[in-house]
């Protein structure tokens, strides 16, 4: 997966795991295997989850998942959630993510 520049996407960031955000990681995993996925979600990132879920880790702050320095965020949690992440300057500075994705 490229992005512009021919940047490889190496991490995607899923904030939001419910049936959307477990969709794309799914779908992610099958398409582009070399891709480390991480999610962002309030509560249950416990080893457990993250075994299940296949994906590379888990998060329960914002200041977690930008030292996880993402290509891309998929913002895939309902949209009463989004005013928490709004104001975060993880959305508009610095060069992670690259690209935002927000299905609300």
């Amino acid at each position: 997966l490229c992005m512009n520049n021919n940047n490889t996407v190496k991490r995607i960031l899923i904030v939001g795991y419910g049936s959307v955000g477990k969709r794309r990681s799914e779908i992610i995993k099958r398409l582009y295997p070399e891709i480390a996925i991480a999610v962002l979600r309030q509560s249950n990132c416990n080893k457990d989850f993250v075994e299940l879920s296949g994906i590379e880790v888990c998060f329960t702050s914002i200041d977690e998942a930008i030292e996880f320095q993402p290509d891309i965020a998929i913002i895939s949690n309902p949209s009463s959630f989004l005013k928490d992440l709004i104001p975060n300057p993880f959305l508009f500075a610095g060069p992670h993510p690259k690209h935002m994705l927000f299905e609300a």
